[in-house]
């Protein structure tokens, strides 16, 4: 009946934010340091699932976008920012990249050039008619401990937390990838563009030469003040990788605002360091990791050995090897990462920093932090072969024949025949007992 009348209940436009706390060591009268969360009827969702259900093939989106997708995640992102980086380095070419990040974009959405986006793709009309009427009814009120506010009107940005908002945001902003696309400026790998990759609302300008990085970020203005978004330059970095990094050269501008070069740059939650080739920051991930380690064990003085593997398990090893296998590590590097997951059985179990714990992993049917990222890496791989994808079918052409992929099946390997041997008797009669 709500698409046969294109109607629905005004109870599902209503939202309650609830401001949560960033910094709790920070100012807690600064109006930056919350966050707003807003809460939606459970009902609401579910009418919007079934929405997606009927009309989700019309809201695709390009494959340069990366969010929101099935098959796609931040891995397949980093992935894919890697090969092009590799690709071009490899030919003697510098890469100039730019990481934009717009302000608040999912709160600016303009309702009504959303529904022209959605009207360019001849969506059925029962669908867009209820997307016009709930949108018309969004109201939000804010509760502070148990006061609530007014009710206040919302004209402005896709719903917080519905089910159907990120396809809505993945639709509207689509407009950028298309604009960049026809420009035929940035990077190429053969007749594939790579000049702009999109996870959400980051976006990854990618250009051989500087005044195309400069062509691109002014194509991003121009599109952003079609849409009514609007570019933060304050977050907003470039950097340079490539053989001839340290050569001068002068800065961008974003919006009449020049951008300086940094020595790296915050991208899907790795840290991308300026240099002579691909390269990311893992001490910043190592220091990650002993923070939430030690918080852990911290505060499970009581408990077993095998809870608090667990809760390490669970909490502590997704921090260490969080994209690593979007990644081309040395062999140095893994076993670096390799003892800082020791070191946690160490930790747990008391075990002297000299003795190996090799056993341990192996009397518990545990894993090496070695073994799982040549078992993840592989399976990654295998599934971007399959990928439908057409920036990463473009990448992944050719993959199966080269150094880095041969290498890896062979450490798998080896790797898996390692896993396997025998547990020795000393070990299990320390701690099962005679």
């Amino acid at each position: 009946m709500m698409l046969l009348h294109g109607y629905v209940p005004n109870k599902f436009g209503v939202g309650v934010i609830v401001p949560i706390l960033k910094d709790k060591n920070g100012d807690q009268t600064s109006l930056d340091n919350y966050r707003p969360v807003t809460l939606s009827p459970t009902i609401s969702k579910i009418f919007e699932s079934v929405l997606l259900m009927k009309y989700g093939n019309y809201l695709y989106s390009d494959d340069r976008q990366f969010g929101f997708k099935k098959t796609m995640g931040c891995r397949n992102a980093i992935f894919a920012v890697r090969n092009v980086i590799n690709y071009f380095n490899e030919r003697g070419s510098n890469v100039f990249m730019a990481s934009l990040d717009a302000s608040k974009a999912f709160d600016r959405v303009n309702h009504f050039k959303l529904y022209v986006s959605l009207m360019k793709r001849n969506i059925p009309m029962v669908f867009l008619n209820v997307v016009i009427n709930w949108y018309s009814k969004m109201n939000v009120i804010v509760r502070w401990n148990n006061s609530l506010s007014a009710m206040m009107r919302v004209r402005s940005g896709v719903r917080q937390g519905g089910v159907l908002s990120p396809y809505l945001f993945n639709v509207y902003a689509d407009v950028f990838i298309n604009n960049i696309v026809t420009s035929s400026v940035g990077c190429h790998i053969g007749h594939t563009c790579m000049a702009c990759l999109m996870y959400a609302d980051d976006m990854l300008l990618i250009s051989a030469s500087l005044a195309g990085l400069q062509e691109l970020m002014n194509e991003c203005v121009r599109t952003s003040n079609e849409i009514c978004l609007k570019f933060n330059e304050k977050k907003s970095h470039c950097i340079i990788i490539g053989p001839h990094q340290h050569t001068y050269v002068a800065n961008v501008v974003l919006d009449g605002t020049p951008l300086m070069w940094a020595n790296s740059i915050k991208y899907l939650g790795i840290d991308l360091i300026a240099g002579s080739s691909f390269d990311v920051d893992l001490d910043q991930v190592r220091r990650k990791f002993f923070m939430s380690t030690n918080s852990i064990l911290k505060h499970c003085s009581g408990v077993s050995e095998p809870i608090k593997l667990y809760l390490c398990e669970s909490y502590c090893l997704p921090v260490l090897s969080y994209a690593l296998e979007s990644l081309q590590l040395g062999t140095t590097v893994i076993r670096k990462l390799n003892v800082y997951w020791n070191s946690v059985y160490r930790k747990i179990f008391s075990y002297k920093p000299w003795e190996s714990v090799r056993d341990v992993m192996k009397c518990l049917g545990k894993k090496n932090l070695e073994f799982i990222y040549y078992e993840r890496k592989l399976c990654f791989l295998h599934s971007m072969l399959l990928s439908d994808n057409d920036v990463i079918r473009c990448i992944m052409s050719g993959y199966v024949y080269s150094s880095e992929y041969i290498e890896l099946c062979k450490k798998c390997e080896l790797s898996a025949q390692e896993n396997v041997s025998n547990i020795k008797r000393s070990l299990y009669e320390k701690f099962c007992g005679t």
